[in-house]
């Protein structure tokens, strides 16, 4: 009995050295860039552009947002930590900074006033 105890002593104190000694992985973090979207100007094309974006590349993940829900600053919010997470997902750039910036204003053009 002692000798299975010291055993079970000895097995917890090595991997507990291991783990200890062990190098760290750590995630990295992305700073979240936000777009400038004070100018709200954007053409019907680039409009009809940012719908389908909308449309077809957030579906992959969750069902769509009504926008007409949250405000303005909610979406600016949001947005560009979907697009991070939508990148990584991917493993590439599937939204760069210029459609992240077309897609809110898109979708602050229809929010919650």
């Amino acid at each position: 009995m002692k000798l299975k105890l010291k055993n079970l002593i000895t097995v917890m104190m090595s991997l507990t050295l291991i783990w200890t000694c062990s190098p760290k992985t750590s995630v990295a973090t992305q700073k979240v860039n936000k777009p400038n979207v004070t100018d709200t100007k954007a053409t019907s094309n680039e409009f009809a552009s940012a719908k389908i974006m909308f449309e077809t590349t957030c579906i992959k993940c969750h069902a769509l947002k009504d926008a007409s829900l949250y405000t303005a600053e909610k979406l600016q919010k949001i947005v560009p930590k979907m697009v991070i997470k939508a990148n990584k997902k991917s493993g590439s750039t599937i939204i760069n900074s210029e459609q992240e910036a077309l897609l809110l204003k898109y979708l602050t053009s229809i929010s919650k006033k």
